[in-house]
């Protein structure tokens, strides 16, 4: 009889633990499967990724290689010689963004390499060019010079980004200023252009710690107060087709998070947006 109860108690508990263990693992098992699917077609993407911005890469070679024949056999005073120019940067832009296309594609980030942000971003200027047209460009770099150890491709994507998207909310004409600094502690206070505090805040920036801080400011144009927290998001359009579209924004907001750092963004009513990248210095991670 003894026998019998231990027996008895031994299926109820059993049971129990079936009733309790099993739902969960098999939880466990579907989660680790959806993982696994997801992370297959994250390889593929990257492998297709990979494959454009080496065929496209491969296509501005050819033309760019052609634009300097074509250039060579004009007369220095040819008015055509100025649309091969125009052609030159172009494609040393376009060149540029394929290799943004082919880092976003990779699992990894670029060995890390030590950069010096002030130089790094005037650097850049050949490529900011192109976006500028008629608007001007302002870079400042404060002391102490921020380096930081990290991807100088994600960098260049980050940089190139705020740009371009400061650029498509100023117009045909305007300024845009860089400002490249280092920040101890927690980061300042953020303000427009006019120096005073923007009207809506979005975004996270660092409350300790030794950072590279890039703000890129423009104080003509702001997003509108029922755009603005849609204006990170990459499938957002601007109704008005002034502040371009949201996979700007969002494409710096994401490199950053993979680099560890921070995006903040403010805008004002007509007193334009100051965007901030923050990478932590001496951090290898970005």
């Amino acid at each position: 009889m003894f026998l019998l109860v231990v027996l008895a108690l031994v299926i109820v508990v059993g049971a129990a633990l079936a009733v309790l263990f099993v739902p969960r693992a098999v939880a466990r098992a579907r989660a680790a499967a959806v993982r696994e699917a997801e992370e297959r077609a994250l390889v593929a993407i990257g492998r297709a990724h990979g494959q454009l911005a080496h065929d496209l890469g491969n296509m501005l070679t050819v033309l760019r290689l052609n634009a300097e024949e074509l250039q060579d056999s004009l007369g220095a005073e040819h008015p055509g010689l100025r649309a091969t120019r125009a052609i030159e940067e172009a494609t040393d832009l376009g060149s540029s963004l394929a290799r943004q296309l082919a880092a976003s594609g990779r699992r990894t980030a670029s060995p890390p390499a030590e950069i010096e942000a002030g130089h790094f971003v005037h650097d850049l200027e050949p490529l900011l060019d192109p976006l500028l047209g008629n608007v001007s460009l302002e870079i400042t770099v404060g002391a102490p010079r921020p380096v930081v150890t990290g991807d100088p491709l994600r960098m260049e994507q980050v940089v190139l980004n705020l740009v371009k998207s400061a650029r498509e909310l100023l117009g045909p004409r305007g300024t845009i200023e860089v400002l490249v600094t280092t920040v101890d502690g927690p980061a300042p206070a953020p303000v427009l252009a006019d120096g005073r505090a923007p009207d809506r805040l979005s975004g996270t920036a660092p409350s300790s710690g030794r950072w590279c801080r890039i703000a890129v400011t423009q104080g003509e144009v702001g997003f509108v107060a029922r755009d603005f927290p849609q204006v990170t998001r990459v499938g957002w359009t601007s109704p008005d087709e002034r502040g371009g579209t949201g996979i700007e924004l969002a494409t710096v907001r994401d490199a950053l998070a993979l680099a560890g750092g921070h995006f903040r963004l403010g805008s004002g009513d007509g007193r334009g947006t100051c965007a901030e990248a923050y990478w932590r210095m001496g951090n290898a991670g970005g």
